[in-house]
């Protein structure tokens, strides 16, 4: 990357983006304007004077890179470019939208020539952008700088507000896996779960533990026959009923669900000392409710 008081060296390809400067060439920018911009008459005249700083960039190439220094930022003329981190695309940047003005105005360390990118911006077709940089800004007269740095605040803002929404939808998804997580897991093992992922552990990265435990496979007799005579939704709630009621069973009584495998389930009571056995044992004996299962599946 470039100082921002050197003069950029613009290629061929860069120079010849969008050809001469008219009503089409700045449809990004102009989209851009008319959506963020307090005034688009006052700015609008500054980008169309300046066709040098539209690039071009091809498919898959690299727009900046995560822990660079900012010197610019973009206005995505045509396409759409990909903000990258962590093998992942965070979001995706369109025409007449702004990209990379995080990191340029990001608070810098005493002595460093320009803030870092948090992330790499990728271009994942052809597309055109109109480059921003500090003589840019520095270009425009006094009114022109205020009616542009309010422009950008009111871009930063919508993506605060983007990402607030983002966050409660988070938090609402959260509640949702909570609750269906709190039908089939104990509370020792949904504990367990959050422990691993607040140490940054994923499943791929989770040692597997040998231990005791008393293990539960039912299956329901006589489902096939019952349910060949009968419609898929009326055995589809048939077949609920019947899983709710084991599920409370099994979970009231301490053990965790591994799974559903049709009419079958499969649970199990982790029993790593003999005081546990026993308790998991008597888990699923005559205390286990099963009377009561099979008179309300009958029922």
């Amino acid at each position: 990357m470039l100082e921002p008081e050197q003069k950029r060296e613009f290629s061929q390809a860069d120079r010849t983006a969008g050809g001469t400067p008219s009503a089409s060439l700045l449809s990004g920018v102009e989209a851009f304007l008319n959506r963020f911009c307090p005034h688009p008459d006052v700015l609008i005249p500054c980008f169309e004077a300046q066709p040098g700083r539209l690039l071009r960039r091809l498919q898959g190439e690299t727009l900046c890179c995560d822990k660079e220094q900012a010197f610019e930022f973009w206005i995505v003329e045509r396409g759409e470019v990909w903000v990258h981190k962590d093998d992942a695309v965070i979001t995706t940047r369109r025409a007449g939208e702004l990209v990379g003005e995080a990191a340029f105005y990001r608070t810098t360390d005493t002595g460093a020539a320009a803030p870092l990118r948090g992330a790499t911006i990728l271009v994942p077709d052809e597309a055109t952008l109109f480059r921003v940089d500090k003589k840019f800004i520095a270009d425009l007269d006094l009114r022109q700088q205020a009616v542009w740095h309010e422009t950008v605040a009111r871009v930063l803002t919508a993506k605060l507000d983007e990402a607030t929404e983002s966050r409660q939808k988070l938090k609402s998804d959260r509640k949702d896996v909570e609750l269906l997580l709190s039908r089939f897991v104990t509370p020792e093992g949904r504990s367990a779960a959050r422990a691993a992922l607040a140490d940054g552990r994923r499943s791929s990265q989770l040692d597997a533990e040998a231990c005791d435990a008393v293990v539960w496979f039912s299956d329901i007799a006589g489902f096939s026959t019952f349910a060949s005579g009968r419609s898929p939704a009326e055995s589809s709630r048939t077949i609920r009923v019947i899983m709710d009621l084991q599920a409370e069973a099994i979970l009231s009584a301490g053990g965790e669900i591994d799974k559903f495998m049709g009419d079958g389930v499969m649970a199990f009571w982790r029993a790593p000392d003999p005081e546990r056995m026993a308790t998991a044992a008597e888990g699923q004996g005559s205390e286990f409710g099963l009377t009561a299962v099979n008179g309300s599946a009958q029922a």
